[in-house]
């Protein structure tokens, strides 16, 4: 809207990208988030660095169109994109990258409470599937 000139109505989120594109941005967030609802429901983020998501445990047939996000997420995959460009090797499960993944896990959860309004659970990868809730 912002590079034809229309003004942006109030109920639309979000920012231009002209001035990052343009090298004027200045202050700009360091991660992109997705959420995904196609095959599984899912959010994730990507930083410089790393890409972290986290999946909604399937109880049968739930979809995206029918249950589009949920209270309790289990950590799914875990990229270091600095060494794993290909993302060759899921990390989740490494007990060396607890930090990491606690600290992704709360980026994670303050973009799901920002968008969707709703103060999530994330539980570790470790997790096994009879353990959900």
């Amino acid at each position: 809207l912002a590079s034809a000139g229309i003004p942006v109505p109030d109920y639309m989120r979000g920012r231009a990208l002209n001035p990052l594109a343009s090298g004027e941005a200045g202050e700009w967030r360091k991660e992109v988030y997705m959420e995904i609802s196609e095959s599984h429901i899912g959010r994730a983020i990507r930083t410089e660095r790393w890409k972290y998501e986290v999946v909604f445990p399937d109880h049968g047939e739930i979809n995206g169109v029918t249950h589009p996000g949920g209270d309790v997420y289990v950590e799914a995959y875990l990229y270091d994109l600095e060494r794993d460009p290909w993302e060759q090797s899921n990390l989740v499960n490494d007990p060396s990258l607890t930090g990491v993944r606690e600290e992704l896990a709360r980026i994670t959860k303050g973009y799901i409470d920002a968008i969707e309004n709703r103060n999530v659970t994330i539980l570790p990868g470790t997790i096994s599937p009879g353990q959900y809730p």
